[in-house]
């Protein structure tokens, strides 16, 4: 028998999958239920709802960007690196899955308060501030630079890229406009 953490975990798989598949609105509890081969009242265990069930997802898929990232990228290496393969990073994740990364993104802008948002970038927001904060005291970025507010921008533009990938999807396109847009952030920061 399933531990509640791996319940939990086959929910949010199960939800994973439907969610891309057919997509947030044609996608049932009861389909997710079925699917993860719980009862229906196990669900409501975990979650409240579909949007609670949709916001954990968006929590567990930014967390685990953010802990690529840092298990991937060395303060050392410098911003330049960390941006190439964050951005890297979001279009594998947006090919593997696109849907799912449309509704994640739409559950963080649409759901979501700004202490919600704040709360739930900060694994990437902590990974992002290590690496420019070095990359001031190395003399990579200016020093005058606004940390917090640069990790805003960044993440957005990390976003934009995402839905700009899923919805135009011209991978001959992708490897120059990544290139521009990390000049663009570069130019931004030094």
């Amino acid at each position: 028998m399933p531990s509640m953490k791996d319940k939990r975990s086959i929910i949010l798989k199960s939800a994973k999958e439907l969610f891309d598949q057919y997509g947030i609105e044609n996608t049932r509890i009861s389909a997710i239920v079925k699917k993860s081969k719980i009862a229906q009242g196990t669900f409501y265990l975990y979650f409240k709802s579909k949007q609670d069930l949709l916001s954990k997802l968006s929590i567990d898929s930014i967390q685990e960007y953010s802990d690529y990232l840092k298990e991937h990228t060395d303060v050392e290496q410098g911003v330049y690196y960390l941006l190439e393969l964050s951005i890297d990073r979001i279009i594998t994740m947006s090919k593997d899955s696109p849907k799912l990364t449309l509704i994640v993104f739409a559950s963080v802008n649409e759901v979501m308060e700004e202490s919600d948002w704040e709360m739930l970038y900060e694994p990437l927001r902590t990974v992002l501030k290590e690496r420019l904060l070095y990359s001031m005291k190395a003399g990579d970025v200016r020093s005058d630079l606004n940390v917090e507010y640069t990790i805003t921008f960044i993440i957005s533009l990390i976003e934009s890229t995402a839905k700009r990938f899923i919805t135009v999807q011209h991978d001959d396109d992708i490897d120059r406009y990544k290139k521009e847009l990390i000049e663009f952030i570069m130019n931004a920061i030094q």
